[in-house]
């Protein structure tokens, strides 16, 4: 049996290497590409947010901050002539009695949770919608 010469075994490792290599280079390439064409929507909505007041997430972006440099609603000046519009009592101890989340106002209702193991949906003027 013929054995192939050292200098052909040589260069087709070579070869397959080279083209091992090339398809791991491209296959790399593509993944990071997805990556990116998968998180390009969420920059476009961080960006949209940083241009207006309106907030396209919870606590107003993906790093949770809760602040919007161009939000100009509520400044120093005009923060002093804020006024309490409604108040909610929710049920319980002391202890229970607590709303510590962040509401959340979306399609004319403002959702939030309480102590007492409830979530709440109130109208804009205070009054329950569910419980």
């Amino acid at each position: 049996m013929l054995k192939p010469s050292p200098i052909l075994v040589t260069r087709i490792e070579r070869l397959c290497s080279k083209w091992k290599t090339i398809s791991l280079s491209t296959l790399a390439f593509v993944l990071i590409v997805a990556g990116f064409v998968m998180i390009f929507p969420h920059w476009q909505a961080a960006l949209a947010s940083s241009g207006s007041g309106a907030w396209p997430t919870y606590l107003e972006g993906n790093t949770r901050s809760s602040y919007n440099q161009s939000e100009t609603t509520i400044t120093p000046s005009s923060a002093p002539n804020l006024k309490l519009h409604w108040s909610y009592y929710v049920g319980g101890s002391f202890y229970v009695k607590s709303i510590t989340t962040q509401p959340v106002e979306a399609n004319g209702l403002i959702y939030w949770g309480s102590w007492d193991g409830n979530e709440h949906a109130t109208n804009l003027n205070g009054t329950q919608v569910w419980q």
